[in-house]
């Protein structure tokens, strides 16, 4: 057999050797020749047309002696094939033997990939994969071999040939669609292929729903323990109350204004005050709001299970006339009132004997206005002592936060014989010079309290810790312990910003004092107390405390002779014992240390460890201690007295004292 050679492919469509020559021999009947089976590029007993590669030309001659056709071929310059021009032959579909069709059924030849399934090809523009044609159904017929050798042979039967493929593919063509198209007159010898559709179960399903609800229904009213439908726990009940049943309900709330309060800063308000809270007690507790607005009040009482609100921008004002302060009797751990004999002022916000007492709010402030209570004072012009802002006297559950607090005509928060008191978030402020004993926080025989994140700048101590004055203190017998002062800011120009004393006569113990800055103040951390005291201060921890131009850093003072009458016993001394000062640094400090203990009051157990406070004036002894018992630990800065033993920072003993004994006070400076 031999092949066709073309010339001139591209130019006269001849297809390459990817094309069977049944396709598109009509097209390039006229363009092809026929050469010899050994001719190049071809193969042999091939029905297709040799490529016409860019590096070959062929030159077809006239008939020869035998009227046959030769082709010349001749090399032409290399020129390398574009990458995108290398084709990849087709493979060639091939019918796999199929078995022969149950009776009655057409069988429709399967493709055969005998190199593998074709790769997709791709779009050169875009460079993705061009979707590959469907496949058409119809038989695929090879060609007879010796029909195309016919029409290759000469022009007529080729073109005969041509008319014999067409018809036969005609033929074909309408056979198969006539076996794939049963209702167009295929019979019932081709598969008829029908749509699968689900069965409809969603009615089954709701059944079944319906079932096991019913189910779960009936096992929850025959079972012993009830089952829960919701995850949500119930609300807890608040505990029982003694003046009315069970409190379960949420305590109610009043405005101020619903008992006819006006707050433009000249109305006096009381009775309203006190309206208001008498309904809180009747309703076994509540809530009191004051909205914004100047209250002008006289002092009023509060009742147990009670919050008093302070709506941002509203202001209590104590009013100034003493005439409207009522009189009570002294504090019985004092004898008689601190400044005179006989009865004292009340506190423009008074409670005594309560439980679950609240006073907060949104920064609101209640001001004593105290400037005329402390002129009067200086001039002696007052017959009893002056009244604090707010007391609570034997109360426990306290809660004071977020609040300010201001220009007290005497202490400005006084806790007396209260247990479990918290005060955090407040603000305390009064003049540091003309306002007389306007301590900041004063516990008073208490215990159970927490002191954190205050700011207090006060005419007097900033945090005071009491436990009564001299004989009448140690009769009361109330100790002051377990409190902790945390975080607070403190300016005292006349005093110290926390002091312990110097009515302590009842005891106190237990006191942390941490992460405290002292600035601008007079002292910094002080202990006062004196003979005929009696009790103890003892389990005293300072930590972390920073002083800022503090005239004197740390003081025990043991002589501050002051006393309610002629009746205290002098011979009752106070013991100073377990004090320990740990990180205490600071600048611009006059005397770091002042310690002045006595023969009768000495001052046991006194740890300084970690301590470098700069000082100003280095021409004069600053670290000075007087009958102290005590350690140094690793780095303290300035130079400690003598009356210390000196240890490492393994706690290794250093060096011991012997000058325990000795005095080494100077008040010059």
């Amino acid at each position: 057999m031999g092949a066709l050679s073309c010339s001139s492919a591209r130019a006269r469509g001849c297809p390459s050797d990817r094309t069977n020559l049944s396709i598109v021999v009509i097209p390039a009947i006229r363009s092809c020749t026929w050469t010899k089976p050994s001719a190049p590029r071809t193969r042999a007993g091939s029905n297709r047309c040799a490529w016409a590669r860019p590096n070959r030309i062929h030159h077809t001659t006239g008939s020869g002696a035998h009227g046959r056709q030769t082709t010349i071929t001749r090399r032409r310059a290399h020129h390398p094939t574009p990458r995108f021009l290398k084709l990849r032959p087709e493979p060639v579909l091939r019918e796999p033997p199929n078995p022969p069709p149950p009776p009655g059924r057409a069988s429709l030849p399967l493709p055969v990939f005998p190199h593998g399934p074709p790769r997709p090809s791709r779009d050169r523009s875009t460079h993705r994969p061009v979707r590959a044609p469907r496949i058409d159904p119809t038989p695929v017929r090879r060609p007879d071999p010796m029909l195309e050798t016919a029409a290759v042979s000469s022009p007529r039967a080729a073109a005969a040939a041509v008319t014999a493929a067409g018809a036969a593919a005609a033929a074909a063509a309408a056979a198969s669609t006539a076996v794939s198209s049963p209702r167009r007159g295929g019979g019932g010898a081709a598969h008829h292929h029908r749509r699968w559709a689900p069965a409809p179960y969603r009615a089954c399903l709701v059944a079944l729903w319906l079932v096991g609800f019913a189910l779960v229904f009936l096992w929850q009213s025959t079972s012993v323990g009830r089952v829960r439908l919701y995850t949500r726990p119930p609300m807890p009940k608040r505990a029982a109350s003694s003046s009315m049943g069970q409190w379960v309900a949420s305590p109610p709330v009043y405005d101020l204004r619903e008992f006819g309060a006006f707050g433009d800063g000249r109305t006096v308000n009381t009775a309203a005050f006190e309206a208001a809270v008498a309904a809180i007690a009747e309703r076994g507790g509540g809530r009191l709001t004051v909205p914004v607005g100047r209250w002008l009040t006289a002092p009023f009482n509060l009742t147990s299970r009670m919050t008093l609100f302070l709506a941002a921008g509203a202001e209590i004002l104590g009013v100034q006339d003493e005439r409207y302060w009522p009189l009570m009797s002294p504090l019985p751990s004092y004898g008689y009132g601190r400044e005179h004999k006989g009865p004292r002022y009340g506190s423009l916000i008074h409670g005594q004997d309560l439980k679950d007492v609240t006073i907060t709010g949104n920064n609101g402030t209640i001001n004593g206005q105290g400037q005329s209570w402390w002129v009067k004072f200086r001039r002696k012009q007052l017959n009893h002592t002056r009244g604090p802002l707010v007391q609570l006297m034997r109360s426990s559950n306290i809660i004071i936060s977020n609040i300010t607090l201001r220009d007290s005509p005497f202490w400005t928060l006084h806790t007396y014989d209260c247990k479990n008191v918290t005060i955090s978030e407040a603000t305390i402020l009064a003049p540091i010079a003309g306002a007389p004993n306007t301590d900041g926080i004063d516990p008073d025989s208490c215990e159970n309290v927490v002191i954190k994140n205050c700011y207090i700048s006060v005419g007097d101590d900033g945090i005071a810790i009491k436990s009564g004055w001299d004989q009448y203190g140690i009769a009361y017998g109330r100790p002051s312990a377990n409190i902790i002062i945390q975080n607070v800011v403190i300016r005292s120009m006349v005093s110290a910003g926390v002091s312990i004393g110097s009515e302590m006569s009842g005891g106190v113990s237990n006191v942390l004092v941490e992460n405290v800055h002292v600035w601008d103040s007079r002292r910094g951390v002080r202990i006062k107390t004196a003979p005929g005291r009696g009790a103890y201060v003892s389990n005293i921890s300072y930590r972390n405390i920073s002083l800022e131009h503090v005239r004197v850093g740390i003081v025990i003072k043991t002589d501050y002779n002051e006393h309610p009458d002629e009746g205290f016993n002098p011979k009752a001394m106070p013991i100073i014992e377990n004090i320990s000062y740990t990180s205490i640094h600071g600048q611009g400090v006059r005397v770091p240390v002042r310690i002045q203990g006595s023969a009768e009051i000495p001052v046991k157990n006194v740890t300084f460890q970690d301590m470098s406070v700069g000082i100003v004036d280095r021409k004069h002894h600053v670290f000075q201690c007087s009958f102290v018992q005590g350690q140094v630990i690793g780095y303290v800065f300035p130079v400690p007295c003598k009356n210390l033993d000196v240890y490492n920072e393994r706690r290794e003993l250093v060096k011991q004292s012997t000058f325990q004994n000795i005095s080494d006070i100077d008040y010059s400076f």
